[in-house]
């Protein structure tokens, strides 16, 4: 069994490049963990909260595909929540 990374300061990041037609986010959701901004080729789409009363080891955090295969990159950064400043990735799944 593997671990997840994570940080507790807003602003940290983790840039994940990769070729495929989707990508999604996979991480751990409990009441220790707080929002993320989710860009996707430099632009953000996304902001995720991990906060939840109900955690879970794995969920699947956030998820997009395209209608062809490409280069890509997927970028998570912390916003630091106050209260609550975990942000954590166990990984990435890339759909090729």
């Amino acid at each position: 069994m593997g671990s997840d990374q994570y940080t507790r300061e807003p602003g940290a990041f983790a840039r994940f490049p990769f070729t495929g037609q989707g990508v999604a986010w996979i991480g751990p959701t409990g009441l220790a963990y707080g929002a993320a901004d989710v860009y996707i080729d430099g632009v953000k789409v996304a902001t995720v909260n991990q906060f939840s009363g109900t955690g879970q080891d794995r969920a699947v955090l956030f998820s997009t595909v395209w209608p062809t295969t490409g280069p890509h990159a997927i970028t998570i950064v912390s916003r630091g929540t106050t209260g609550h400043p975990r942000t954590s990735i166990d990984g990435f799944f890339v759909l090729h």
